[in-house]
């Protein structure tokens, strides 16, 4: 047999090899895919059976007992509304943060959001350095819009996500890697990591038209170009989620103290001024939520009742 069809066949089974290890990787990745988005719709399937069952089958029943036992009841009361029936998936996640994200234990060995943080890998994906978001990306509003990758991965199932704002939960993907205690400590702890949290803030508050008054008490007020960026997130209901990502992140990292005065200039300028009034569902039943604090939450939620009421008086 001649040097050269022994080569022949070598090269050709090196390529065969080749072809095969990637149709291999790509049909596991596929696979993998599909099985997350199963679990998320077996999910979401189950949530809709529970509430159907509590609709129609348990609140009708307990108010029927109720009556033959000659007892009021009514789909208020705590005996027939049971709290495991009514809340939705975002209230459980909101309850699992409150609370510090009970039974979920730290795992040393994952740390791509603090190397994130520390400039040493980019977000994915479509990223890139920390220092270089910073740098070049405010203002880039298209960019902004276009790349989910640096708030949450959402969209390539193949790569493990780096977000500019983690939390200690999964997004709609199984790949993206959730924020670590021991993340969140030594990005605190480091006062050039904490910095670039807050202007990662900065940067977003910029792409809403607001900016940050007071570094130290977190007041906001309307940027140059407010009136244009109050009318894209008047319409663009998916940055909501976002919204509500970034305030998490900010408990996480020990800037709780910024997000009740973003929480209160919302409010104003959804219920008051009228420039944000799409946005005053999620404000209330959501952004306001994620307060860590008891009397800080009923203190806002005070303030948008009052807020409300005085419109109405006008």
């Amino acid at each position: 047999m001649s040097t050269r069809l022994v080569r022949y066949i070598e090269v050709s089974w090196r390529c065969t090899g080749y072809v095969v290890t990637g149709v291999f990787e790509r049909v596991r990745s596929l696979m993998a895919c599909l099985w997350r988005y199963a679990v998320i719709s077996l999910k979401a399937s189950w949530r809709c059976i529970r509430y159907f069952v509590y609709r129609y089958a348990v609140v009708p029943l307990t108010l029927v007992a109720g009556f033959i036992c000659g007892r009021n009841v009514t789909t208020n009361d705590p005996y027939v509304t049971p709290s495991v029936w009514s809340r939705n998936g975002a209230q459980i996640d909101t309850e699992k943060y409150l609370h510090g994200y009970p039974g979920k234990a730290d795992d040393p060995s994952l740390e791509d959001n603090y190397r994130f943080y520390a400039n040493e890998i980019p977000s994915r994906p479509d990223g890139d350095l920390i220092e270089t978001i910073h740098a070049e990306w405010w203002g880039q509003y298209e960019k902004l819009e276009r790349h989910h990758g640096y708030i949450q991965w959402e969209q390539n199932v193949l790569y493990c996500s780096v977000r500019l704002f983690p939390i200690r939960e999964r997004g709609v993907n199984g790949e993206a890697q959730e924020l670590q205690l021991h993340e969140a400590k030594r990005i605190c702890s480091d006062p050039v990591m904490h910095e670039r949290v807050l202007k990662s803030y900065e940067l977003m508050l910029d792409f809403y038209g607001m900016k940050l008054k007071d570094r130290n008490t977190g007041e906001i007020e309307r940027a140059d170009n407010w009136k244009e960026r109050f009318h894209h997130l008047n319409h663009s209901s998916h940055n909501y989620l976002r919204i509500t990502r970034i305030l998490k992140c900010l408990g996480e990292m020990e800037y709780e103290y910024l997000k009740a005065p973003f929480l209160r200039f919302v409010l104003h300028e959804a219920i008051v001024e009228g420039t944000l009034d799409h946005t005053l569902d999620s404000c209330i039943n959501y952004w306001l939520e994620v307060l860590k604090d008891d009397q800080e939450r009923a203190d806002v939620k005070t303030l948008a009742a009052e807020l409300q009421g005085t419109v109405k008086e006008l």
